[in-house]
């Protein structure tokens, strides 16, 4: 399994764990919104383990 750690900025404090089993592919529904916990913070997604290869795609709307 790969270990996902979600948080809502570098370092921050982790918003989800997620546990992938190799060569599959997973969905998460996240509930709308998902407000990130202060202005100009980056999502950051950490792996555990030697994996060398993930893709994570995250889709947003910028509230204007």
């Amino acid at each position: 399994n790969v270990t996902l750690t979600i948080r809502a900025s570098t370092g921050g404090p982790i918003f989800m764990v997620l546990r992938i089993p190799l060569q599959s592919s997973v969905s998460v529904p996240i509930r709308i919104p998902l407000t990130q916990t202060s202005a100009a913070n980056n999502w950051t997604v950490q792996l555990g383990g030697a994996v060398t290869d993930v893709n994570v795609f995250m889709q947003a709307v910028k509230n204007l």
